[in-house]
């Protein structure tokens, strides 16, 4: 199979044929149709594919099963043996790379929001709004009936209104919390701070998601999908946080539409 591997110089990245993993013990092996891009963590990431093999005691799931999850490595490839704890189905009607950017929001937004504890009513300044997850953090924290306040580029605060979110410049409000999405500064100091790049806490299970998309419609956004040669350029555009969305690799393999 077609992998792309970590190599050094740091970010550097290799794309070659390896043998494909056998899913061990409660895993299942993934046909991988699309894979985050985690500049932290390169190969680790949600992922959405279709199941193709089935490891031993890997119970509620079957071969040709549409999922969705997250693995801690070996997503930027063909196939994936994943944990089946970390899968759940994939619902008809949600796209491939929504549900890649879904998979990935549960690795890390949504643990930083459960780490805020947040209250209904309650005000949080989300920095870094616009960009990367951060449109999804938005919709993410509204759902838990907070008012959201978005620090962003004036090109984006269009879009966050649209989303439910007051754009503001951080400096004269009294937030509650604060949420830094990727390496965004904190603009004040907030006693209750956490950020997406190193969440606390495990990652939400991404069935929740799932249930957040069909209840509150969430829209994800994709900023680019690449296939799995052009890996180096994926990690370098994800790495860079100005796209807004996630950043995606797509192998090279012949998947039904």
């Amino acid at each position: 199979m077609l992998a792309a591997l970590p190599s050094s110089p740091a970010g550097a990245v290799v794309v070659r044929e390896v043998v494909a993993p056998r899913p061990g013990p409660g895993q299942v092996l993934v046909r991988v149709r699309v894979a985050e891009v985690v500049p932290t963590a390169p190969g680790a990431g949600g992922l959405a594919g279709v199941v193709c093999q089935l490891g031993a005691a890997s119970f509620g799931l079957e071969v040709g099963d549409r999922v969705l999850g997250d693995a801690p490595a070996g997503t930027w490839a063909e196939y994936a043996a994943v944990d089946c704890a970390r899968l759940t189905y994939l619902p008809p009607g949600l796209p491939w790379a929504h549900a890649c950017a879904l998979a990935g929001a549960a690795r890390t937004v949504e643990p930083a929001l459960d780490a805020l504890a947040l209250r209904p009513a309650e005000r949080l300044l989300i920095a870094g709004a616009g960009r990367g997850d951060g449109p999804l953090a938005v919709q993410l924290a509204l759902t838990r009936r907070v008012e959201v306040l978005a620090v962003a580029a004036p090109h984006d605060r269009a879009h966050l209104r649209s989303l439910g979110a007051r754009p503001t410049n951080g400096l004269d409000d009294a937030p509650d919390a604060v949420l830094l999405v990727g390496a965004a500064p904190p603009p004040l100091e907030v006693p209750r701070t956490a950020t997406t790049a190193t969440p606390a806490g495990p990652p939400a299970h991404p069935l929740s998601l799932v249930e957040l998309w069909e209840e509150y419609e969430l829209r994800p956004d994709v900023a680019a999908v690449l296939p799995l040669p052009h890996a180096a350029r994926a990690l370098h555009l994800a790495a860079a946080g100005r796209p807004r969305g996630a950043v995606l690799l797509e192998p090279i393999v012949s998947f039904g539409r």
